[in-house]
């Protein structure tokens, strides 16, 4: 039993700070290609930058075959545990969102919702560009 206890041990010292890392605002800035919806379904490129929590202009929702491009605003934090939570601004519509970041740091998935209306959310996800 000591033989196992101090071989785990041993991968977890070698490997643990790699396998479990934190992330960071370098990790998540970029463009990403996030997909939500019910029916209609949204298609956002969301710009994050590396400096601070607001979403980089330039950054954009469009419904395919009925509105063309609407800007995309808002804040997002970023948790060292890969936890994104903060709002997202579509047109008059603030959305909350509450995601995680993959380990490989290339996909994102979580839930948005109107907070006036919590019946009205939706599951989403996403890949960084």
């Amino acid at each position: 039993m000591k033989k196992i206890i101090f071989m785990l041990l041993s991968f977890w010292v070698a490997y643990g700070s790699t396998a479990f890392a934190a992330c960071n605002r370098a990790n998540v800035a970029g463009t990403w290609s996030i997909y939500f919806g019910i029916g209609p379904v949204a298609r956002c490129t969301l710009k994050t930058p590396r400096s601070g929590p607001a979403i980089a202009s330039g950054s954009y929702c469009y419904l395919p075959g009925v509105i063309s491009s609407i800007p995309l605003t808002g804040s997002l934090s970023l948790g060292s545990n890969c936890h994104v939570a903060g709002n997202l601004g579509i047109n008059t519509t603030e959305l909350s969102i509450d995601a995680w970041i993959s380990k490989d740091r290339d996909s994102i998935s979580g839930m948005v919702w109107n907070p006036l209306n919590s019946l009205e959310g939706s599951i989403f996800s996403g890949v960084k560009r």
